[in-house]
């Protein structure tokens, strides 16, 4: 089942309306949604609703909400260890591995790691990490 983002403000009774435009042209020309088939919504604070949509048009996607559940954090917290690579390969590392669930990553610099960061770029760096 598809998932779609939508902000809190787009449940509306037993209607999910997505206005957003990014979201809206990503489920209707990208994935090419259409009406009576069903997706999974979540609004990022721990809910989510399967809903059918019901209508799609160039400005709104709506959808009649069939089920609403809460949103379980999974029961593993996983850490990763991440020797630092070298460019900027740690910032795609970072990205795949929140994306696959990692709740920590600790960059660390072993004995044989080449990149050596340093000074105010490397405070950058860990800040954005």
């Amino acid at each position: 089942m598809r998932r779609s983002f939508i902000s809190p403000d787009a449940i509306h009774g037993d209607e999910v309306r997505v206005t957003d435009r990014r979201e809206l042209h990503h489920l209707r020309d990208v994935l090419r949604v259409s009406a009576g088939e069903r997706l999974l919504f979540f609004d990022g604070s721990g809910q989510t609703w399967v809903g059918e949509v019901t209508g799609l048009s160039s400005t709104a996607l709506t959808a009649r909400v069939q089920s609403a559940a809460p949103t379980h954090a999974p029961g593993l917290a996983m850490t990763l260890v991440q020797a630092i690579p070298k460019h900027d390969r740690l910032d795609a590392i970072v990205e795949h591995a929140s994306a696959l669930g990692v709740a920590r990553i600790i960059p660390v610099i072993s004995a044989r790691t080449i990149a050596r960061p340093a000074g105010p770029r490397a405070e950058a760096k860990r800040s954005r990490w």
